[in-house]
């Protein structure tokens, strides 16, 4: 369960089958109402907001909305709006109707208050069910006018049921897109659900999930892929606010890339590392590789020979630094000196030998040499 706004993910909690919500803390909701392991977690979720100082709205899918939640964020002074199940908590028996489903006239909406909490129908191509503490079934503009306004908003048709035929001939006509009287709490829904959603998409981009027998690497795994996607929008936010061109998911992660390499090796190798930032390579293609991979690429391509036989010809006509051309062997597997190994999963860590070909081997990824 996660807590996002434009896919930024604010805050989350791990849930299972078996232990539900273990990390919940069910003393952090002090009110009188019975608010359910599912509520209580979005209610502690919300609680990590700075609600105090600002104006929060949270926006929930049918499985999360009840009016008992909604009642307790509206205690702290936040708003909540969703679509919402009829067999939800204290849902207006009004508005169920059992097996079987009337079709009311197109954008029919009717709303019964419960607790604090406005209960609405509204129908459209289906029967729409909201709760919200932040919105009038007559539009947000003039919440005491006696007739609707709502906005207007282009829609395209739905195809046809045998539920909708009659409500999508008369609202559409013969149109495939038409601009239509929609309620407000309908538009801010659609426009502002999709937070987590947007969160997911960015994470199936470039995934690092990769299939594993130790359940607890798919974890690691998503918080890497929370992390990368959180940094990233927070750098297009400070790029945006000073004039900067904002950057793509992937040159975003090919910089990021390269800074951890960098910073690594200085960590595994101090010695090593400063002959590396010193040399020709780093100075003449470290800034241009993070403002530009596809001019990073050319520049890298352009300092090979103009008729090379083969790719080591590449790699001897390229003035690369000592520590890049060589191995270097530390007595006992340790990488450097008085200091413990950092592993022996490979050959070449039980041996001793650190091979420092990391910068070649990243500037291959970058480049297809022919």
């Amino acid at each position: 369960m996660a807590l996002c706004e434009h896919g930024y993910t604010w805050d989350y909690i791990f849930t299972s089958r078996l232990d539900s919500f273990a990390k919940l803390n069910p003393a952090l909701y002090t009110g009188h109402l019975a608010l359910s392991q599912t509520s209580k977690a979005v209610f502690q979720l919300v609680s990590t907001l700075p609600y105090n100082t600002h104006r929060f709205t949270l926006y929930m899918d049918n499985y999360f909305t009840n009016i008992y939640l909604l009642s307790a964020l509206r205690s702290i002074d936040i708003g909540g709006c969703g679509t919402a199940r009829p067999n939800s908590k204290e849902y207006p028996g009004t508005f169920k109707f059992g097996h079987t489903k009337p079709c009311f006239p197109q954008n029919t909406i009717s709303g019964i208050v419960c607790r604090d909490v406005l209960a609405v129908l509204w129908q459209d191509n289906n029967l729409v069910r909201f709760l919200t503490t932040v919105h009038s079934i007559t539009g947000c503009l003039n919440p005491s006018a006696s007739t609707l306004n709502w906005p207007l908003k282009e829609r395209r048709r739905p195809r046809f049921t045998p539920y909708n035929r009659q409500n999508v001939r008369f609202a559409w006509g013969d149109q495939a897109y038409k601009s239509l009287p929609t309620p407000q709490i309908a538009i801010d829904y659609n426009m502002k659900i999709n937070g987590v959603d947007l969160s997911d998409q960015f994470q199936c981009y470039y995934a690092t999930q990769l299939r594993v027998s130790r359940n607890w690497m798919p974890l690691f795994f998503w918080l890497l892929d929370i992390t990368t996607i959180n940094s990233w929008i927070i750098c297009n936010e400070y790029r945006k606010s000073h004039g900067l061109k904002p950057y793509s998911q992937r040159e975003y992660r090919i910089d990021l890339a390269w800074e951890l390499a960098q910073n690594g090796f200085t960590t595994i190798n101090p010695t090593h590392a400063a002959t590396l930032y010193t040399s020709n390579l780093y100075s003449e293609f470290s800034t241009t590789s993070f403002s530009s991979p596809s001019s990073f690429s050319s520049s890298f391509l352009s300092s090979f020979s103009s008729s090379p036989s083969s790719s080591s010809s590449h790699l001897s006509s390229f003035p690369l630094p000592p520590a890049i051309h060589s191995s270097h062997i530390y007595p006992n597997g340790q990488h450097c000196p008085n200091l413990w190994p950092l592993g022996n999963s490979s050959l070449s860590r039980q041996n001793g030998i650190v091979t420092r070909i990391l910068l070649v081997e990243s500037i291959y990824l970058h480049c297809s040499i022919n």
